[in-house]
């Protein structure tokens, strides 16, 4: 089964009026794009801020864990098997 779909003179309309909208929309945000100035540096000097001289306490703290982790996966993995040499008979 198949819907028929008539397209009227109002439709039409109701399309324009939808498109000249979107259109507006479109040429307003494009306007405010194009005010946006990234040329001032000075502000975004001020508003940053420098990385503290304890940064690197931070990056050895970031080791360190990075270092448990691997040593806990490594020592609860199964023991490897041991390779033993067969006796002879008369050692025994």
């Amino acid at each position: 089964m198949g819907v028929i779909v008539n397209k009227t003179d109002q439709n039409s309309e109701l399309d324009r009026r939808i498109a000249a909208d979107l259109r507006e929309k479109m040429e307003e945000a494009g306007k405010r794009e194009a005010e946006i100035d990234f040329t001032d540096k000075e502000e975004l000097k001020m508003t940053t801020e420098k990385t503290h001289h304890f940064a690197w306490l931070w990056l050895l703290l970031l080791l360190l864990a990075a270092a448990a982790i691997i040593a806990i996966v490594f020592s609860s993995s199964p023991p490897l098997p041991q390779m033993t040499t067969p006796t002879p008979a008369s050692v025994l």
